[in-house]
This record gives structure tokens, C-alpha cells and sequence, in this order.
């Protein structure tokens, strides 16, 4: 008697552990698709990049008397730069913030950040980015090359990114955990797709979440990419796009009217968790 009792304690604690281990994955990944939801959303407001002219202006006053030369110019708030076949399926590492770029042939960086600094922009230097710097809405990037330096101009991120990105990562955390519980009380092919879908998502998720606390690292004057982009990628986008797929048949078919079924057993667990909390 005590051996079957110890195994059916052991079982128990097994499904237990399963059903907050799946909590968990839910609710993670619920926030970090809120969060990038919030961010995206936050993005709605930024405002246009300089034109040509005014891009060559400013890199005009940072090196008085260097020929300017616009070099590349992408508009999107963010988006892929490389038109490739299958990229809006694959997804493709181009998927990058809108820029103006501008080579100031003759022009050294230690010239071009002072012109910065002199021009009352905000100027930081560090080992691995490099020298960067913000004014108003507009951030820049300084990258030598040879005999001449190029000024990467882009977007500064707005104000209501930040706190977007927060509340949703909160709320999706919240709402997770109210998905999860339904999810494991749904009918085994939902909760099976539905695993599988957040299996298939945990790439973006790992890289939305680490860029979420990452970001507090980087310098005020660099732009952070887009908290979405993670899912943009070369093969994560893929991986992503099916798995939202399955995690909406999961919800579809968790809410198709049904007389009865079967419970996963980590379902009662969860509940009884939370109830007893």
C-alpha cells in the first residue's frame, strides 16, 4: 500500500510540476508578443527621417569643407531592406531600422565627433558600438571606413516606446497565465497544438524577452531595434509564423462547443494552485 501510494504521490507531483512548467512557457510567451505588440505600437509615433538635403546639411557642419555624398536611404519606421523571394515567409536579417546614410570623403572621426559635440548633439563612445549621438529626434552613427567616415542618421526611439513594451510584457504575463489555465483544461488536440505552437515560438520568445533587459544596457544614444524585429528573422520568422498558427487552432478549438471530453491532468493541478493562492 505505502509503494502505491508513494507512486501516485510521485505522479502527482509529476503533473504538478508539468502544469506550472506550461504556465510558465505560456505566460512568457504571451509577453513577449505583447510586449513587441506595445512597442510596435509605440513606433506609430515616430516622425519622419531628414530628406537627402537635410541629412547633408548637418553632415556638412560636422566636417566644414568635406565633400558630402548621400550613400543609401531606407524610409521604413522598420522593416527588410533586402527585397529577397520568400522573405515575408523565411524572414531575413535586413529587418532594421529606417536610416540616411552619408560618407564624408577626407573626413576623420575624431573630426566628425567634435563637429557633433560642437553642433550640441549628445555624443557617447563605446569599445563595441562605436560613437554615437542624438539631437532632438535624430540619432547618429559614426563609422570610418578608409579615407572617409559615413554618418548613419536614423529615428531616436519615442518616449511612449519604452512603457508600451513594459505594460504589455505585465499584461501578457497576466493574460498568459489566464490562457494557460484554459488551455490545459481544453481537449487534448488543443492543448497538443498548443504546446507545439509555443515549442515553434520559443525562439522569438527568448530573443524578445533577452532584448527586453538588454536594451537597459545600451547607451541613450543608440536607437534599440525593433522589440518585433526578433521575430523577422531568417528562419525564427518561419518558426514563428507556424506556431501562431497552431496556437490559433489551440484557441479555436478549445472554444468549439463540446458536452464533455477529457481534461490534461496538469488542468486540475493549475486550478486547484491557483484556487488554494
Amino acid at each position: 500500500m505505502s509503494v502505491m501510494t508513494a507512486a501516485s504521490e510521485r505522479t502527482h507531483v509529476r503533473r504538478h510540476l508539468g502544469a506550472w512548467l506550461a504556465a510558465v512557457l505560456v505566460a512568457l510567451t504571451c509577453a513577449a508578443l505583447a510586449a513587441a505588440a506595445g512597442a510596435w505600437l509605440g513606433w506609430r509615433t515616430a516622425g519622419p527621417l531628414p530628406t537627402d538635403a537635410q541629412a547633408q546639411q548637418i553632415a556638412a557642419t560636422l566636417a566644414p569643407g568635406a565633400p558630402v555624398v548621400v550613400d543609401a536611404r531606407h524610409d521604413a519606421v522598420f522593416g527588410y531592406e533586402q527585397d529577397r523571394p520568400m522573405t515575408w515567409l523565411l524572414g531575413d536579417d535586413s529587418y532594421n531600422g529606417g536610416h540616411v546614410d552619408v560618407t564624408l570623403a577626407g573626413a576623420e572621426p575624431t573630426r566628425v565627433r567634435g563637429g557633433l559635440q560642437a553642433g550640441g548633439w549628445r555624443v557617447e563612445a563605446d569599445p563595441t558600438l562605436g560613437v554615437s549621438a542624438r539631437k532632438g529626434e535624430v540619432a547618429a552613427l559614426v563609422s570610418p571606413g578608409g579615407d572617409a567616415v559615413t554618418v548613419e542618421f536614423g529615428r531616436t526611439r519615442p518616449a511612449p516606446v519604452r512603457p508600451l513594451e513594459l505594460a504589455g510584457w505585465v499584461a501578457g504575463v497576466l493574460a498568459g497565465w489566464f490562457v494557460a489555465r484554459r488551455l490545459l483544461a481544453a481537449p487534448p488536440i488543443a492543448w497538443a497544438a498548443g504546446v507545439a505552437g509555443l515549442v515553434l515560438l520559443l525562439p522569438g520568445t527568448v530573443l524578445t524577452t533577452g532584448q527586453i533587459f538588454a536594451e537597459t544596457s545600451l547607451p541613450a544614444t543608440i536607437t534599440p531595434p525593433a522589440l518585433w524585429g526578433d521575430y523577422a528573422g531568417f528562419g525564427v520568422h518561419l518558426l514563428s509564423l507556424a506556431g501562431a498558427a497552431l496556437c490559433l487552432l489551440a484557441a479555436f478549438t478549445a472554444a468549439w462547443p463540446r458536452t464533455g471530453g477529457v481534461r490534461h491532468p496538469g488542468a486540475v493541478a493549475l486550478t486547484s494552485s491557483v484556487g488554494s493562492g
